[in-house]
């Protein structure tokens, strides 16, 4: 790996000035200790900076002055010095009178190159470099400092070089890097005391401007044994090449800036919801997954658009970027493969589990992922809102799957009937009627259990309930008990037909949205009392309970049906699911 200022003086004659007595004590202790110093400076660099390029995820190789590859960790040896010595005497005109005098100029006894895949990144490695070493001269830049890395001169050849040969002037200025001479500083890891006041050349390049100076060294410079000589029509190529590799330079660059460019708008929101589906349907066709149908748009809790339910979710939680939703996609495809249900893989996310427990201070999700109680002792205000969060969920899926005999068959294929919880105990729990109202403590754990049972079992341990290949039926009602679970979770519920806002109206009051959103099947109620094979000719809704304060604790039942299905839904966030489940003396939402 040649310097390029030893390149620039080859033809000047290393006879002009004999070594001297300050270069023959220089090279006497450089050859018997100091060579060795430096070939350990050389290492040390190399393993710092590769440290700091693999930490920044920069694409390089490494290199140290005539190695093939980086591993071999050369400094410059005794005879090679000898050399630049001379030739740094000859363009000073004078001669060195004093070792220092040669330590002042020599800055490239040790040297490693770092060649970049990509020209850009050069902008980042003075930081790399600064985080461990010290400034000894100057960066220098090459061909000419007016250049700077990344400006090149007019191509009219007024500002090249002559050529070595012919002594013509190139049309392309040839080398083109920046140097670092530097120090490395003492609270680096690598450093050690042997390295004190030496001097390490680090020099920055394109890898197609290492692979053109490697052959221009060898053709030119040094010339390989064995080759033939170069001539004034070879040098005229080597020039030609060395503009083929400023074009490249330029074109890796725009590359590079177009894809941050890119990259940085991954992390930008969507503007528009048509946006977001544009990029969602891009993104599925590269991965083959494009649901649709009826099952995919949950028929048997009404007609809603589940993409467009997604895009509100992933807007709700700020994850509406390209970069999320690719993210969910993969998530999709490599974890869950459940037809490409994306609201699905994101309540079954880590992702959103921890944002979920975080929002709501939940006990987390146990190591084996089966329970939020499982691996730490709870109090009892702990386990009431958990059981609380847990039968608001189990609450409002049951709404969304809105099928008295799929329900049933989640709560008797997961969880022993002859175990179950009392109705009015699950009721109690969704709606304390009072303060005074309190659960025993083997109340609330067979509530705890009930609810972990049909709620753990199909957000984590989804493979029980897939075929051998990890698919689901879609007519399964499993599938859409998970849907439902995933729905509730998100925070989605559905608005009753009587009180979706038609244009020109405003709405229905706060207090009816609330008297509907706390509404629970009644034979969900009866399948825990025991009475789950009886149909009741009461409506399937609970309305809020009795309000009264005679301590009868009484339920009221609706006895009128929806006039027609809900087909609209909200999303309401975690703020307020957290102040339900708060309210642990309350009867409102």
């Amino acid at each position: 790996m040649a310097s390029h200022e030893e390149e620039a003086v080859e033809n000047i004659e290393l006879t002009d000035y004999s070594d001297g007595y300050a270069i023959a004590q220089f090279l006497d202790k450089y050859e018997k200790s100091e060579h060795l110093k430096f070939e350990k400076l050389t290492k040390a660099t190399k393993r710092v900076m590769e440290g700091e390029l693999k930490g920044e995820g920069i694409k390089y190789e490494l290199y140290d002055r005539g190695s093939g590859a980086w591993k071999r960790g050369k400094a410059k040896a005794p005879e090679s010095a000898r050399k630049s010595i001379i030739r740094r005497q000859t363009m000073r005109k004078r001669q060195y009178e004093s070792v220092e005098q040669i330590e002042q100029d020599m800055h490239d006894l040790a040297g490693i190159r770092i060649a970049l895949y990509w020209p850009n990144d050069l902008l980042k490695i003075e930081k790399l470099i600064n985080k461990h070493f010290n400034e000894f001269k100057p960066p220098q830049d090459w061909p000419d400092p007016n250049f700077g890395p990344h400006r090149y001169p007019k191509l009219d050849g007024s500002d090249s070089m002559a050529t070595e040969i012919t002594g013509r002037k190139s049309r392309f200025p040839g080398y083109f890097a920046r140097h670092y001479r530097v120090q490395m500083r003492r609270d680096c890891n690598e450093y050690e005391a042997a390295m004190e006041g030496k001097v390490v050349e680090i020099q920055v390049m394109s890898l197609l401007m290492h692979t053109w100076s490697n052959m221009h060294y060898e053709l030119i410079y040094k010339p390989v044994e064995g080759l033939p000589l170069v001539d004034g029509d070879d040098e005229l190529l080597l020039d030609v090449s060395n503009g083929i590799i400023m074009a490249g330079e330029q074109v890796l660059r725009h590359i590079q800036t177009s894809f941050d460019k890119r990259q940085a708008l991954g992390h930008l929101p969507f503007d528009s919801e048509q946006r977001f589906l544009m990029h969602l349907r891009s993104k599925r066709s590269e991965n083959e997954t494009n649901p649709s149908g009826p099952d995919y748009n949950f028929k048997y809790g009404g007609h809603y658009k589940m993409d467009a339910m997604l895009y509100r979710t992933l807007r709700r939680y700020s994850l509406n970027t390209p970069e999320k939703v690719d993210w969910l996609v993969e998530e999709e495809k490599t974890k869950n493969r459940l037809g490409g249900h994306l609201l699905i893989a994101l309540a079954r996310s880590d992702y959103f589990s921890k944002l979920e427990t975080d929002a709501l201070k939940l006990p987390p999700v146990s190591d084996d992922g089966q329970s939020r109680s499982g691996n730490r002792d709870l109090g009892r205000t702990e386990i009431i809102r958990l059981v609380r969060y847990y039968v608001w969920v189990i609450n409002n899926a049951v709404q969304w799957l809105n099928n008295r005999s799929w329900v049933l068959k989640q709560c008797r294929r997961y969880h022993d009937t002859s175990n179950y919880p009392s109705g009015k105990d699950f009721l109690h729990i969704r709606h304390p009627n009072r303060q005074k109202t309190i659960l025993e403590d083997r109340a609330l754990n067979k509530l705890r259990e009930f609810c972990e049972s049909i709620l753990i079992t199909v957000g984590r341990d989804w493979k029980s309930y897939s075929d051998e290949q990890g698919h689901f039926d879609g007519e399964d009602e499993r599938y859409h008990w998970m849907l439902s679970l995933s729905l509730a979770r998100l925070t989605w519920y559905q608005v009753p037909g009587e009180l979706e806002i038609v244009k020109g109206q405003t709405g229905a009051a706060e207090d009816e949205y609330e008297r509907f959103f706390a509404a629970c099947p009644k034979y969900f109620i009866d399948e825990l009392n025991g009475d789950g094979d009886e149909e009741s000719n009461i409506a399937d809704v609970l309305m809020l309970p009795d309000k009264s304060t005679d301590g009868a604790g009484a339920f009221e039942w609706s006895t009128e049906k929806p006039s027609r299905a809900p087909e609209v839904a909200s999303i309401l966030g975690f703020e307020h699911v957290r102040s339900y489940i708060d309210r642990l003396d309350k009867m409102e939402y």
